[in-house]
């Protein structure tokens, strides 16, 4: 697992009684399902997109929580920037998201259908960099979205607009790019940032490692089932009389 503790677990340590007693299995992700290996261009072919000097994937829900909105923000300020991206889900927002690339006329944007989760890491393997995204607020400060351990485990840079975990994972792994949450200047900048990147290989592959390190999910399981084991086996405490 990952050596840092995220702060809602020093929250619930903190409480009385509980020292100890807190474990986190974090999402996690089947590596087996990823092509980490296969180069981007060649990815983009199979699925017929085409070439630019950055393609960004957002594949995931285009609802409430997300702020997708933010991400087009910041691709109005890059429609010269041979910047192009690829959306990909479906949710509560995605008729607004549709209307804003057609009225704009946000031509580098591309909104697909969603796909089976079979597909992902193929779309994955063409991006140079995936995107995660989150609103801001103290709900969404301790989330760990599954689409940022998919893509770390897709070997791809990952450029994260949100505040908290998410951004701290990005961070301490120097495996991308930051920017605060429903910024889309910082996001803008964060996205610049990857586009200008000496080797984006080396970004990738260090989110590769920590997928490996702290969220393979047969990991995972490992660590849960040793738990149970470990809670099953232990003495109880007696109880006290009503």
């Amino acid at each position: 697992m990952t050596s840092a503790r995220p702060v809602f677990v020093l929250r619930l340590e903190a409480k009385p009684g509980a020292q100890g007693k807190v474990h986190l299995l974090p999402n996690g992700v089947d590596l087996d399902r990823f092509t980490p290996d296969i180069s981007p261009a060649e990815a983009r072919r199979s699925l017929g997109w085409p070439e630019a000097p950055l393609t960004l994937v957002y594949a995931g829900t285009i609802g409430l929580a997300q702020g997708v909105g933010t991400l087009l923000d910041a691709m109005v300020r890059l429609r010269d920037g041979g910047v192009i991206l690829h959306l990909v889900g479906d949710g509560v927002e995605r008729s607004v998201i549709s209307a804003r690339i057609r009225d704009e006329g946000l031509d580098h944007v591309h909104l697909h259908d969603p796909v089976v989760a079979a597909t992902v890491p193929r779309m994955l393997a063409a991006a140079d960099a995936a995107l995660v995204l989150l609103r801001r607020g103290p709900l969404y400060e301790d989330a760990l979205p599954t689409k940022l351990v998919e893509a770390l485990a897709a070997g791809r840079p990952v450029v994260v607009s949100a505040d908290g975990e998410a951004a701290r994972i990005i961070e301490d792994a120097r495996a991308g790019a930051v920017a605060p949450a429903e910024d889309a200047v910082g996001l803008t900048a964060a996205i610049k940032s990857i586009l200008d990147a000496p080797d984006r290989t080396d970004l990738g592959a260090r989110g590769l490692a920590v997928a490996r390190s702290g969220y393979d999910r047969q990991q995972i399981v490992a660590r849960l089932a040793e738990l149970i084991s470990a809670t099953a086996s232990s003495p109880r405490a007696p109880r006290s009389p009503r």
